[in-house]
């Protein structure tokens, strides 16, 4: 999520970190991610929807970790 992100975690432990997404007086958006115990089996839900917005996605490409193309 730091690559998609384009910025570090403001706080990051080993089950559990946060990405600030946007900020100013009235209002912080944070994006995070909680690491489940490993007894313990994730429950889906009926739906969800998670959307970035890249600028152009040839950038990403050379950052990812395996080779792709766009």
């Amino acid at each position: 999520y730091e690559l998609i992100l384009r910025r570090s975690p403001s706080q990051r432990k080993t089950d559990f970190c946060i990405f600030p997404i946007f900020s100013n007086l009235d209002v912080d958006i944070q994006f995070s991610l909680k690491r489940l115990p490993c007894d313990q089996t994730p429950i889906p839900t009926d739906s969800s929807v998670l959307e970035f917005r890249v600028k152009d996605i040839g950038e990403l490409v050379p950052l990812l970790p395996n080779p792709c193309s766009p």
